[in-house]
């Protein structure tokens, strides 16, 4: 992926963004922009999940188990797409910038 695209983690679609629009959407979230790439999930690809979640009997659970990740990075997902709403921000469950760790594993990648 080049750094000038992001890629959906639902679909595999990649579309084209900029560090500048990453860096502000992540200073708003309190995240790292690697946290926002991390989570992006394309719009079309939002809105079924929000329909899945609408259908009787659909739980987060249930449309996590199908899309093979866990309750918290969909919940997670959904508040860090579109429009971040800041009373929202305090149920994400990713560390904040301030806190975060390195990931080791990021750096070497993207150093090669």
């Amino acid at each position: 992926m080049a750094r000038n695209t992001i890629k959906c983690i639902v679909t595999g679609a990649e579309r084209i963004t900029n560090n500048s629009y990453l860096g502000k959407k992540a200073e708003k979230a309190g995240v790292s922009v690697d946290c926002i790439r991390e989570h992006y999930v394309s719009k079309p690809a939002v809105q079924e999940i929000k329909a899945k979640l609408a259908e009787s009997g659909q739980t987060l659970q249930t449309v996590s188990e199908k899309l093979k990740m866990s309750a918290a990075k969909l919940e997670n997902i959904l508040i860090l797409n579109g429009k971040v709403k800041p009373e929202r921000l305090k149920e994400l469950k990713v560390e904040p910038v301030d806190t975060a760790k390195p990931d080791v594993s990021h750096e070497t990648v993207e150093q090669s």
